[in-house]
């Protein structure tokens, strides 16, 4: 009993930080961003969600009206729940394909525009099966008692129960379940998304449970989505398919233990947490073996360099018989492009921004791509820049700026790129443009409800080999440029096809027929299709030497994807007809528990009625509440009293309260409100409440007195996102006026401090710095400079003015993922009657120095000391051990009078896991030796890294 009730307090304490740390993703204030402002929102509402979408985009919200509407009941059918009321805000301007499921306030947010590497099925619906699943999973945790926490708390405790106890691989995994079971189509039918943990797995590399959730610095770890569906689906298949719905009934009951979610997949299974992982593994091992075990492999030559460590060579391309461009990617650094050549030999020859990778593609020695621009102001619009390298010149180029133009490929005389071309407004069309202009020569408009993805040239530049993605299915087709004919080559097949590309009267792409992914060829002309590879794991992206005598591909293994290369000979090519899909299949069990969508019983279309959707009258959107003062941006909890808005649009948050001063023995109601829908943001804070301090008499007598106290702030701010390549961006000027108006009451002695103070604050920040590598202790290269100057020009108490400078620059360390740090300030006090707080950092072991003038140097040398992958199971899993070096300088000047400080010492910090917890900790201690004081400290250093997750 004891224990039951220290695990209830640690949970409750544990619920309370997620509430109050404001970067945690299901907790309040949860930002993705803003749309433009000139944005026109309309709202379609419908029986169970309200449709938010800019008017432009009335076609496609009738079409997900009418499909998630029709999808309903058949989500909620192997978990029992009715969620109502949910808003889905469509987002229209980002390139970036995604979507999310957020509760506080509860939403689900979709970036519509569709990307090049989707499975077979329309883009709008894939999004609307699995986020609608989400809403579900979670509606299903807000019930019983979970919900007198939610009528305490509001939404963000439903927020903090998930994340206390439902782990990432269950939300992923089961809404993949839903996706495949509800479709002919859907990740768990690709053999792709299994290559990973079953390659894992048949290589003997069984990890620990927490290993295989919390991921890992050292050893490649398939994501959640990936393990997560292996172990929903096989509990479904092994157990029911009510499975867990049962034991989400059961984690609702009891909110606040500690290992809810553990107890009851016990109880349903008579296995614990980890037992269940493991015994999964163990049987999928024995379902792949035998899968395995009817393979023919075909046989090829590794031209990748021998590396211990987990990494990606993908999309070759030849540039001449010997030599082949290929993507790097991997956990060691920052994804690349380089050449390889047939001894093996490797050469980075350009490292690109944030790009799409199957839209990489070479011609000669021209290498072309898309790649991700940054709106100056809008978080979500992003759009894409098709660019070149020349790799004779080594000059990179911009086609065509703030497009939003995908997967370019250049014409065999470079003179023409065809691309994809997917608008805000949902219209979907393939375009050709001069290489030398960028201009669009020749626009290609797809009226069928489908996507054209991966379009490429043919030899002769006359046709155009691509994917057509619908609800049917995927096909390749061709299209004529000269006639304007297009011709099916496959039809219609909820079969995985990818990334075809012509080779003589043939089309080679990849395909998923026998149950792993291969290289395949289809005859144009007869139409017959061959298996070109047999590979253990999967091969995907054929290129062929210019000399057509070789064959390059990339083949997946137990270190990631390899550069293989064999000779062709198309009489040795498997005849399509002889080829058995030998999947273990485990896609079957979830559609027969689900009940499949037939397109025909979906669309018997309903036109809903369509209004505008007011921002002024949405402003405001109260989720959640508290009997304490939660602030979200400063990440504190005191006595009192919270009320939370944020609006559906994520351009409002406000709060309101009453927070109790502990120390002092007093209170103060606040109201902050923070405006980002206009161009520059605003914010807005008032406060008002009473102060108390008290002074020692000159008989030693200990006096309390108070004051009132209240305080205006306003603020604007302009956050300027400038990144361009491999460098992230941005430049914020900001103004401050802060308003502190004094009051006397009967206690208040006559001298203390009164009247009204108004500040005047100016800042500029601004950071540059490049794309790190998951182990990078910082990012290699980087700068941070922030200037700010404060006075006080108007009537009242004259503070005088402070000016300051601080700065940091990164440089890469000695070893690779080393890092060092420098750091400088500079502050200068001009007093007036009174004087500000300092206002930069002082030395580490040093609190406060009074000073008219202050200089500080920092420097920091952090390095990764090891990865030790340690776990006590539910109690810690440890992924990095690391130290920070450092050496603190600062000058201090008062009256003329100058005194220096200095410290040295080290930051011992690990990464771990607490009780599963589902948000990393960094933790660890400060040891601190001022030499002048000859003076030794220890400080506990502590963070929950919410933005990691």
């Amino acid at each position: 009993m004891i224990i039951n009730r220290i695990n209830v307090f640690v949970n409750f304490i544990i619920i309370l930080t997620l509430l109050f740390v404001k970067s945690y993703s299901y907790a309040q204030y949860y930002d993705i961003g803003q749309d433009p402002a000139n944005t026109s929102w309309n709202q379609i509402s419908t029986s169970h969600f309200k449709i938010i979408f800019p008017k432009q985009y009335e076609k496609q919200a009738q079409y997900l009206a009418n499909y998630i509407e029709r999808i309903y009941a058949k989500s909620t059918k192997t978990l029992v729940s009715k969620p109502k009321n949910i808003p889905i805000i469509l987002h229209t301007q980002s390139v970036i394909s995604n979507a999310y499921t957020i509760w506080a306030p509860k939403r689900m947010e979709f970036f519509t525009i569709p990307p090049q590497d989707s499975y077979g099925q329309e883009w709008l619906q894939q999004l609307a099966i699995h986020e609608f699943r989400h809403v579900i999973q979670i509606n299903k945790i807000n019930q019983s008692k979970t919900k007198i926490l939610y009528y305490l708390l509001g939404e963000q405790s439903t927020a903090a129960i998930l994340g206390l106890h439902i782990p990432a691989w269950f939300m992923e995994g089961d809404a993949v379940c839903t996706e495949t079971g509800l479709s002919k189509s859907g990740r768990g039918r690709l053999p792709s998304f299994e290559m990973e943990i079953k390659t894992q797995t048949l290589d003997k590399k069984r990890y620990p449970y927490d290993k295989a959730v919390f991921g890992s610095y050292k050893d490649f770890i398939p994501n959640q989505y990936v393990l997560g569906y292996q172990l929903t689906a096989f509990a479904r298949k092994k157990y029911n398919a009510n499975i867990w719905n049962k034991i989400l009934d059961d984690v609702s009951r009891h909110p606040l233990g500690i290992t809810s979610f553990s107890k009851s997949i016990k109880k349903q299974t008579g296995l614990n947490k980890s037992q269940f992982y493991y015994n999964t593994i163990n049987e999928l091992d024995s379902l792949w073996k035998k899968q395995q075990s009817s393979i023919k492999l075909t046989t090829n030559t590794e031209l990748c360099p021998p590396n211990k460590n987990y990494i990606n060579y993908k999309h070759p391309h030849y540039i001449n018989d010997s030599t082949i461009i290929a993507v790097k990617t991997g956990i060691d650094d920052i994804t690349r492009f380089i050449t390889i050549d047939k001894q093996k030999k490797e050469k980075i020859i350009f490292t690109p921004g944030y790009f799409f990778p199957e839209t990489f593609s070479v011609v000669d020695s021209t290498l072309i791509w898309a790649e991700v621009t940054f709106d100056l102001r809008w978080e979500n619009r992003k759009y894409s820049t098709i660019k070149t390298f020349n790799l004779q010149t080594g000059k990179c180029k911009s086609i065509s700026k703030n497009k939003y133009l995908f997967a370019p490929s250049l014409s065999d005389d470079k003179k023409l790129i065809v691309a994809i071309k997917n608008t805000p407004i949902g219209e979907n069309s393939i375009v050709i443009l001069e290489n030398k202009t960028g201009n669009v020569i020749k626009k290609i408009i797809n009226t069928n409800n489908s996507s054209f993805v991966t379009p490429l040239w043919n030899n002769d530049d006359n046709k155009i080999v691509f994917i057509e993605v619908s609800n049917e299915g995927k096909r390749i087709v061709t299209y004529n440029t000269i006639t304007n004919q297009f011709t099916t080559i496959t039809p219609y097949s909820y079969e995985e096809i990818s990334m075809p590309k012509f080779y003589e009267n043939f089309i080679i792409y990849n395909a998923a027929y026998s149950g792993i992914d291969n290289i395949y060829a289809i005859d144009t002309i007869s139409k017959q299709k061959y298996q070109i590879t047999s590979a253990l794991y999967g091969a995907e992206n054929a290129c062929i030497s210019p000399n057509k005598e070789s064959i390059a591909y990339s083949e997946y293994t137990a270190k990631g994807f390899k550069l293989v290369e064999a000779t062709i000979d198309s009489t040795k090519w498997i005849k399509f007809d002889t080829i058995t899909n030998t999947s273990i299949k485990l896609y079957e069990t979830i559609a027969n528990q689900e009940e499949i969508i037939k397109e025909d019983t979906v669309f018997a279309d309903s036109t809903y009625i369509t209004k505008k959707y007011s921002k002024t009258k949405n402003l405001f959107h109260f989720h959640s509440w508290a009997p304490l003062c939660i602030n979200a941006e400063n990440a504190s909890i005191s006595p009192g009293v919270s009320i939370l808005s944020q609006n559906i649009l994520s351009t409002a948050f406000t709060s309101i309260g009453y927070k109790y001063n502990r120390i002092e023995k007093t209170g103060t109601h606040f109201i902050n409100f923070t405006y980002k829908g206009l161009y520059p943001i605003i914010d807005f804070k008032i406060s008002n409440g009473d102060r108390a301090s008290s002074y020692l008499t000159v008989n030693n007598e200990d006096i309390h007195f108070t004051w009132n106290e209240t305080k205006v702030i306003t603020g604007i701010n302009v956050p300027f996102n400038i990144s361009k390549g491999l460098f992230y961006r941005l430049i914020e000027p900001k103004i401050n006026i802060s308003n502190t108006f004094i009051q006397h009451n009967k206690s208040t002695p006559a001298n203390y401090i009164s009247g009204a103070i108004h500040i005047m604050e100016y800042s500029i920040f601004f950071y540059n710095q490049i794309k790190s590598a998951e182990k990078d202790m910082r990012p290699r290269w980087g700068q941070t400079v922030e200037l700010k100057y404060y006075n006080t020009p108007f009537k009242g108490l004259n503070l005088g003015e402070i000016y300051a400078i601080s700065s940091n620059f990164n440089l890469p360390g000695i070893i690779k993922h080393h890092s060092l740090k420098l750091s400088i300030g500079f502050q200068n006090k001009n007093y007036g009657t009174y004087t500000y707080s300092d206002i930069i950092a002082f030395p580490r072991g040093l609190t406060s120095i009074k000073n008219q003038k202050m200089k500080t140097l920092f420097v920091n040398y952090k390095l990764p000391l090891a990865y030790p992958d340690f776990s006590i199971p539910n109690i810690i899993y440890i992924k990095r051990i690391k130290a920070n070096l450092f050496y603190d300088y600062a000058v201090f000047i008062n009256n003329s009078k100058s005194n220096t400080y200095k410290s040295i010492g080290t930051e011992v910090t690990m990464d771990f896991h607490l009780f599963r917890f589902i948000a990393p900790i960094d933790a660890g201690l400060r040891f601190i030796y001022a030499p002048d004081k000859k003076q030794i400290s220890t400080e506990l250093m502590y963070q929950i890294k919410f933005d990691n997750l």
